[in-house]
């Protein structure tokens, strides 16, 4: 029997650490990717009423991530999609002295990433684009999507993806720019990697894009306050004097007192108890007032009686 009961155990903790690691654990890197195509089928609709019925716009993004982290170039097979990342390519074609300086381009990043984004990305720090590439007039995005994500230096791309990790430092590089958030997915619990710890969060330069999604935080977090509101009315409700129901117990031991309440005497003992004991056990004190025990006058015999009344008629 404990040998089954041990066998039940481990395979309900597999069980469980399967469908964790398999649904939950680290989902948000592939919910970004549902994300970026859903933005371009919309921009796509969007652009297919306003103009000829063929047309579709084409939008990017960038990864900074270490790398490997999303699986984008399986799922971003989309032409109309541009997406460029971080790169960790081995130090191949190389002699042994550059090897042994070698740095990939995403520990490059995170090493300082100041100086990476100034020397690595066109404008540095100081000329970023203020309109997404499909709201802009002048249409660059000649090259394909393969020669766009080995271009160096690196595009501002209309999407820039990240970490929830290294939102801090962007939102110090970045505070001047029309970069801001436009979406935010859970991605995992936990990791070993510091780097990939938090939420994916997404960077947009579409204004109209990053009100929407503000406005729908502010309705989530108002409906959040209004239910936590509604729970804490509720519990009150429940718990209030007039509302609260008795138990059985409650019930008996109030009968019980009422009994013993109308079966007490209705008069007093001529002490008072103090605060005195002897082996645990109160004793009554006396008073110090006058108290006297009663007199009783018993009443005569009848033959005494007759005796003084003979004895009164004969003197």
């Amino acid at each position: 029997m404990p040998r089954r009961l041990s066998l039940v155990f481990l395979l309900l903790v597999n069980i469980t650490v399967a469908i964790y690691t398999s649904v939950y654990h680290a989902s948000g890197t592939l919910n970004v990717l549902s994300y970026l195509r859903d933005q371009q089928q919309a921009h796509t609709t969007v652009d297919k009423s306003a103009y000829s019925p063929g047309s579709s716009q084409r939008i990017t993004a960038g990864f900074l991530m270490p790398c490997h982290s999303t699986p984008w170039r399986s799922h971003l097979v989309d032409p109309n999609i541009h997406a460029w990342a971080l790169s960790c390519e081995p130090p191949v074609d190389l002699t042994e002295p550059q090897k042994a300086v070698y740095v990939d381009e995403a520990d490059q990043f995170y090493n300082d990433p100041s100086q990476f984004l100034r020397e690595n990305m066109v404008g540095g720090l100081r000329h970023l684009p203020r309109k997404p590439s499909y709201l802009a007039s002048s249409k660059s995005l000649e090259a394909s999507p393969q020669a766009y994500q080995q271009a160096t230096p690196h595009e501002w791309p209309d999407y820039l993806i990240f970490f929830a990790q290294l939102e801090p430092t962007l939102h110090s590089f970045l505070r001047s720019s029309s970069y801001g958030e436009c979406w935010r997915t859970w991605n995992t619990a936990w990791h070993d990697d510091s780097r990939r710890r938090g939420d994916i969060i997404v960077w947009c330069l579409d204004p109209t894009e990053q009100a929407a999604w503000r406005s729908a935080t502010r309705k989530r977090t108002l409906e959040h306050r209004d239910h936590q509101f509604d729970r804490i009315v509720e519990t009150l409700r429940k718990n209030a004097p007039g509302q609260r129901k008795s138990s059985p117990w409650t019930r008996w031991t109030s009968s019980l007192s009422g009994r013993s309440a109308s079966s007490t005497w209705s008069w007093s003992w001529p002490w008072e108890r103090r605060r005195r004991s002897w082996f645990g056990i109160q004793l009554p004190v006396w008073k110090k007032s006058s108290w006297t025990l009663p007199t009783w006058t018993w009443p005569k015999s009848s033959k005494r009686k007759t005796r003084a009344v003979d004895r009164d008629l004969w003197s």
